[in-house]
């Protein structure tokens, strides 16, 4: 008997206190719809019934009235964005309060704990401001050209199964980048699919690991496996073997030992002392390799894969896209060069236009590393998390009329989109994507080489919309892309 009222108050108290951490918005005063008991709002991203890009979606439209709202990813407290110059401050006005990522899935255990995506704080600072010459207007003219020799397109007249073409595309180019090949290119492209695409048990491995790190590192649980390190760390080691413009950085870093950074090197009255300096290890070289793969492979692969559905469902934009490539390849001599493809505007507002509809980091996070008050008076503390829904921002019709519809030519009257924190597939502000002018010339130019020589359409058995999957933590089509090429 004893046992039993034992059992039936220790039950009373965690239903208690289940219900103390889903009321935390109620007492801040925000607005929120109370969890399911654990989950709070993310049992259907446990299920996989829903990603999380549509959660916030849905929040978002049920919040249409309020500037932000609350949401619980288990029993964590998330305070989600809809009002622009909230996203504003948060981005870039008041960044030093909201620098750092939240403990995502690259746990401290990969290779991926020293990319920027996962470094904080000034280390973060450090290593961003060292290794953002990377991607230079030289230095993209250089990887252009070896872009150029060693990345085909590989298609032929039928349909053809097209994400697996883009993923070889999107390996040479990240090997072209390094001024080398990839050796055992399958292999490599099977450990990303693991690393990405997750069946049941390992999708609940990943889960724990984002959202419960100490009970991952007790039951061992890892974003990736260790055999599956072993390989990818192989690959890193023979990127860096290139004679590139990355090397040549990385061993410079390394033979000063250090990374250093001054105050005035981020800050215009900074005293321009040293402020901070860090030990320039192999390790922290090969997590900006690491991030430049998964980044390079498997979020541009599901890019293009949505750029070439979107393509091939609207003619239209293909002859236009054509018209354009024809002129501009016949006004530089019928030969390509970084130059010719920069004039590419249509194919760079398809881009944008299939970004807005299939953003493939569908909500941007911060950690509030400073105690922030909003105009509103809410106090935001340190630690609290920050999500910023930009699958839903960008399908809002007050900012994208018929929002729906795959209009390229919206781009040419509202290019400011750009800059008001409506359009952000690649982030903004001092995080944003380090590698965007890489991935817009590389996809440019694939679809450049494609649509001169093809007309496409979808293949009678895709799928239409494609399925997306509902096991991960991007926005992904699920199975086969499946695509008619009629020779021109």
């Amino acid at each position: 008997m004893l046992f039993l009222v034992l059992l039936a108050t220790l039950g009373i108290l965690i239903l208690v206190y289940d219900k103390y951490k889903l009321r935390y918005w109620d007492r801040r005063g925000v607005k929120s719809v109370h969890g399911v008991p654990f989950f709070g709002h993310w049992l259907p991203v446990v299920l996989a019934t829903k990603f999380a890009g549509v959660v916030y979606t849905e929040m978002y439209r049920l919040f249409n009235k309020e500037r932000y709202f609350g949401v619980y990813e288990f029993h964590r407290p998330v305070l989600v964005l809809r009002d622009t110059k909230l996203i504003q401050d948060v981005l870039v006005k008041n960044f030093s309060h909201f620098s750092d990522h939240p403990n995502w899935i690259f746990d401290d255990r990969t290779f991926l704990r020293y990319s920027v995506l996962r470094l904080n704080g000034n280390f973060w600072r450090a290593v961003r401001y060292k290794f953002t010459p990377t991607f230079t207007g030289n230095m993209m003219d250089s990887a252009f050209k070896r872009l150029l020799k060693s990345a085909p397109i590989d298609v032929n007249e039928g349909v053809l199964e097209t994400r697996e073409i883009i993923n070889k595309y999107a390996a040479d180019a990240i090997a072209s980048y390094f001024a080398t090949t990839i050796v055992n290119k399958n292999e490599f492209q099977k450990t990303m699919r693991k690393m990405f695409d997750m069946p049941v048990l390992r999708y609940m491995e990943v889960l724990i690991v984002e959202h419960f790190p100490k009970l991952a590192k007790i039951l061992g649980a890892q974003f990736v496996r260790s055999d599956d390190s072993i390989v990818f760390e192989e690959i890193m080691r023979e990127l860096t073997r290139g004679p590139s413009e990355f090397r040549k950085l990385m061993l410079e870093i390394m033979n000063e030992g250090l990374i250093e950074m001054k105050a005035k090197d981020f800050d215009a009255t900074g005293e321009g002392g040293n402020v901070f300096k860090y030990v320039a290890t192999e390790e922290l070289m090969l997590g900006q390799v690491a991030q430049f793969i998964a980044g390079g492979l498997d979020t541009t692969g599901n890019t293009m894969a949505f750029i070439a559905y979107d393509l091939a469902k609207h003619p239209e934009a293909q002859k236009a896209a054509r018209l354009q490539i024809q002129t501009v390849l016949a006004k530089h001599g019928g030969q390509w060069s970084y130059d010719a493809v920069k004039e590419l505007t249509y194919l760079q507002n398809v881009i944008y236009e299939s970004t807005r509809l299939h953003p493939v980091l569908p909500f941007l996070f911060r950690d509030v590393t400073k105690d922030y008050t909003l105009d509103d008076g809410l106090i935001l503390r340190r630690g609290d998390k920050i999500v910023i829904p930009s699958i839903a921002l960008q399908m809002d019709p007050d900012y994208y009329p018929e929002p729906e519809k795959f209009k390229p030519e919206r781009w040419e009257e509202i290019r400011e989109a750009r800059n008001n924190f409506t359009w952000l597939p690649f982030g903004d502000g001092p995080r944003q994507c380090l590698g965007m002018r890489f991935a817009f010339m590389e996809m440019k130019f694939a679809f450049a080489k494609i649509l001169l020589d093809y007309d496409l359409s979808l293949g009678e058995e895709q799928e239409d919309p494609p399925k997306l999957h509902p096991r991960t933590f991007l926005t992904q089509i699920d199975g086969p892309l499946l695509i008619n090429y009629k020779k021109l």
